[in-house]
């Protein structure tokens, strides 16, 4: 089955949640700008902000109480954060929605391409590796959010009216989007294996013809990686600002559950188990982000290596350009680049963190024990 078959169901999903505008013909795979599309999503995504903040400023006001500073930044961070990172994040894709095209127009090409030398991308594969792990990440997210709303952590608060259109919704579109870079980066890393695959088995002599085409796909496939970064630059930002705060919050949440005796151990030990589910999925997602995007950065220096090894009128400038034109790192806005050295010093700087924030309620806590 063709790639176009296995992405429907990505397709409409990440359509009914606003993240992809732009339209696909199926029959032809080609994918266009769609103006009604475009002012679908804006539209629903301006109006469905102003609710959430008008909502999330009720909230504020039925569950005010005493907390102090740092609990309060937290709840405020979370009552807000989704419906923010919600809206950039639609106007972003929608801004950069021609780019988006051209990314799924060069894998449509290299497809069609690779069908004629009798070559297939393993697209069912793809599906398994992709849809199979999202599928288990969706339905652990939304059980937990059942339980614990991940907006109101400190209060356990179990699933009430406000979570459908305050929790699920900016939820789902972050991870929806943070799944839909995964599928693109794993689909542009499949196809760079391919090229590999098949360079393994030629010969050396006369392969001038074989390795011009692969040059030639391979370079298509690195520009779609660039392009695709473009796209996702300020989607990855938000998405990893994201999860390195709901990281932090959790294990801080944990903590201070940890060190609570006061409560009552039945309750205390749901609570953790709570905090902590939350802190592995989390996990799970930057490390499935991380490693997707790392794989991909080896599997087209993996194809540079190769393509250097068959070419015969190579110099070390030749060798030199081709490295750099072959040269794939996710880097939003060039600030960092996602791999697993990212999720390694992210989890150091959230252990940080995290002993500032307990020794600072600690402190807040004797205090005000002192005074009273």
């Amino acid at each position: 089955m063709s790639f176009w078959c296995y992405l429907r169901p990505l397709y409409y999903m990440a359509k009914a949640l606003l993240i992809h505008p732009h339209c696909i013909e199926w029959q032809t795979g080609n994918p266009h700008v769609s103006i009604f599309g475009t002012m679908h999503s804006l539209t629903l995504a301006i109006g469905y902000y102003i609710y959430h903040v008008m909502m999330a400023l009720q909230q504020m006001v039925l569950n005010e109480k005493d907390y102090n500073f740092v609990t309060f930044a937290i709840n405020s961070y979370n009552l807000f954060s989704g419906c923010t990172f919600f809206l950039l994040i639609v106007v972003t894709v929608t801004w950069m929605q021609k780019q988006m095209i051209a990314v799924l127009g060069i894998i449509y090409t290299f497809d069609n391409h690779m069908e004629k030398l009798n070559l297939c991308v393993d697209n069912r594969m793809w599906s398994v590796m992709f849809y199979v792990p999202g599928l288990i990440l969706f339905s652990a997210l939304g059980v937990m959010e059942l339980e614990n709303c991940i907006m109101f952590i400190r209060d356990s608060m179990p699933f009430s009216d406000f979570c459908f259109m305050m929790c699920y919704i900016p939820m789902f579109v972050l991870i929806v989007t943070e799944w839909m870079f995964i599928g693109y980066t794993l689909a542009i890393k499949y196809r760079f294996n391919l090229i590999n695959t098949h360079l393994q088995g030629v010969p050396e002599e006369n392969t001038t013809n074989t390795v011009n085409v692969m040059k030639f796909h391979a370079k298509s496939l690195a520009d779609a990686s660039k392009k695709l970064n473009g796209v996702f630059n300020l989607p990855l930002l938000l998405l990893l600002l994201n999860q390195f705060a709901a990281m932090a919050t959790l294990l801080y949440d944990l903590c201070m559950t940890v060190v609570d005796f006061g409560q009552e151990p039945n309750e205390r030990l749901r609570d953790i188990i709570k905090s902590g589910g939350w802190s592995m999925l989390f996990m799970l997602e930057m490390l499935a982000l991380c490693r997707v995007c790392e794989l991909l950065e080896v599997e087209a220096h993996l194809t540079s290596k190769s393509l250097m090894r068959l070419t015969k009128d190579g110099g070390c400038l030749n060798s030199l350009q081709l490295l750099s034109v072959l040269r794939v790192k996710i880097t939003p806005y060039r600030l960092f680049s996602v791999d697993m050295k990212l999720f390694y010093t992210m989890f150091g700087a959230i252990a940080t963190y995290l002993i500032v924030l307990v020794q600072f309620d600690m402190a807040q806590d004797y205090k005000r024990m002192i005074l009273n």
